[in-house]
């Protein structure tokens, strides 16, 4: 399963574990999105540590923290800006 929501941020990225994970398919999604806009925003769970670095190798940077009340648990919104080329 993947799939990808855009709307003024990255709603969600999926990729099924057991079948994609480590052949770059969530990379080239992102990839993907990153030619197609010029600034992008995403939540992620400060406990999803492999989501946490994943969005880092694809150059996103924490912007802010949040606590989201239905989870309880804290996340980062990260921010990517797209570079001169």
């Amino acid at each position: 399963q993947r799939q990808m929501c855009i709307e003024t941020g990255v709603g969600c990225v999926w990729v099924d574990e057991e079948r994609w994970h480590g052949k770059r398919v969530g990379a080239a999604l992102m990839k993907q999105v990153q030619r197609r806009f010029s600034v992008l925003s995403l939540e992620v769970y400060e406990q999803n540590h492999r989501g946490c670095a994943f969005y880092r190798k694809m150059g996103f940077s924490p912007v802010s923290r949040t606590f989201p009340q239905e989870t309880h648990a804290p996340a980062m919104i990260m921010q990517w800006v797209k570079t001169a080329e």
